[in-house]
């Protein structure tokens, strides 16, 4: 006896989708001005951003980053999920910053997908924008936090690094 089994993939990414997502990810970006770590102006244009980048669903992740007055540093990665199967939608917020000392400073990478067709697009964009590219991706363990999804799209939020 033999079965023949097809599968296909699907994306649930759509602006409006993205949007609502980013919303959440926008409030994370705004605990970050209150703590002075980020400005207004620096949160809005990340965000925006986003929302260009993720529209060519060419981003595997993106990261806040902390370089701690010591040199140290530490995370939070924003894991893509647009294959439908994310359903968690948690409230926005549960990070005290304030457990980083005066002088972190933060900065934001973006991680694209290889081999996927809007990967040169979003290159475009962000050079257009000013990015450098430069920057590399935090390693350690995955700490697991909360997911902000809009049918089906979303993010995973996982820490990275010594929080308290």
């Amino acid at each position: 006896m033999s079965s023949t089994y097809t599968a296909s993939a699907t994306t649930t990414c759509t602006e409006a989708r993205v949007r609502a997502v980013l919303a959440k990810v926008l409030d994370d970006f705004i605990a970050l001005v209150s703590r002075r770590f980020l400005s207004v102006d620096r949160a809005t244009a990340w965000c925006g951003d986003l929302v260009k980048v993720l529209t060519f669903e060419a981003v595997e992740f993106f990261e806040l980053q902390f370089t701690l007055p010591g040199g140290s540093k530490q995370g939070v990665r924003y894991s893509i999920s647009d294959d439908g199967m994310l359903m968690e939608d948690r409230a926005s917020g549960g990070i005290d910053y304030y457990s980083l000392p005066d002088g972190t400073a933060s900065t934001l990478l973006v991680q694209l997908r290889s081999g996927v067709s809007g990967r040169d697009r979003a290159i475009a964009y962000l050079q257009g924008r000013g990015w450098s590219f430069n920057g590399t991706a935090l390693s350690g363990t995955l700490m697991r936090d909360r997911a902000y999804s809009r049918q089906g799209y979303g993010v995973v939020r996982s820490r990275i690094g010594a929080w308290s």
